[in-house]
């Protein structure tokens, strides 16, 4: 699984929280991150207008 965060404001602090839901309900958070977008001078250019981007690739075994 892969999922991607758009729109995320240069030199801005975010936490993301990857936890599971189904239909029994949520998980606790199994993986917590803090991370700080580059500036927009430091943007690698093939992302395009300098905004930024997460892909978090996920794998469970068993479900």
């Amino acid at each position: 699984i892969q999922y991607q965060l758009k729109g995320l404001e240069p030199e801005t602090a975010y936490q993301v929280d990857i936890f599971a839901e189904n239909n029994i309900g949520s998980s606790n958070p199994t993986f917590s991150h803090e991370l700080m977008t580059l500036s927009k001078s430091q943007a690698p250019a093939d992302l395009g207008g300098g905004k930024m981007l997460l892909i978090a690739i996920l794998g469970s075994a068993g479900m």
